[in-house]
């Protein structure tokens, strides 16, 4: 789900239906990021907390580590959301704390956001990997590092989970 054009193929599809001479329109999705987030009762960016997010992604074409900037995400002390990091999530934790980010920085695992089966696991960013691993995290999901996840507390899935089950 969310937006295709966020961590999506939706560029790539878009040039392709183009080059064949096919007429096409794109509808704007929600990214997972914002639905995720919004669902778990949790604001991505707080003026008390983060003033800023940035979205990336945990793995590139072909599976490969993504070309990121680890010592800049590290330090900049606002939201980081990734997108497809469950499988690396160790990885990511790691990479995180060795370019200095705090140990204790606030993490929330969020699995098929939005959804009546949405799950909610929070932590710290030194158990980012034991989060994903205990909780069984398998399906779609975001990870969310910086103090804003110590604000989740999924109040909004929780109101609207009814309605979404007697909608299936």
């Amino acid at each position: 789900g969310g937006d295709p054009f966020i961590f999506g193929r939706g560029g790539e599809e878009l040039a392709a239906v183009k080059a064949a001479g096919i007429p096409v329109f794109a509808t704007p999705g929600v990214t997972a990021a914002l639905g995720c987030a919004a669902a778990a009762g949790m604001p991505l960016t707080h003026r008390d907390a983060s003033q800023a997010v940035t979205f990336v992604t945990g793995h590139a074409k072909g599976d490969r580590d993504p070309d990121l900037d680890w010592a800049a995400l590290a330090a900049l002390g606002h939201t980081l959301v990734v997108y497809m990091g469950v499988d690396k999530a160790a990885a990511i934790a790691q990479r995180l704390i060795a370019n200095g980010r705090a140990a204790s920085t606030p993490v929330a695992v969020i699995e098929n956001g939005t959804r009546a089966d949405q799950k909610i696991l929070k932590g710290t960013l030194r158990e980012l990997a034991r989060l994903v691993r205990d909780g069984g995290v398998a399906g779609p999901a975001v990870l969310v590092i910086g103090e804003v996840a110590a604000k989740a507390n999924g109040a909004l899935i929780d109101d609207i989970a009814p309605a979404l089950r007697n909608a299936a």
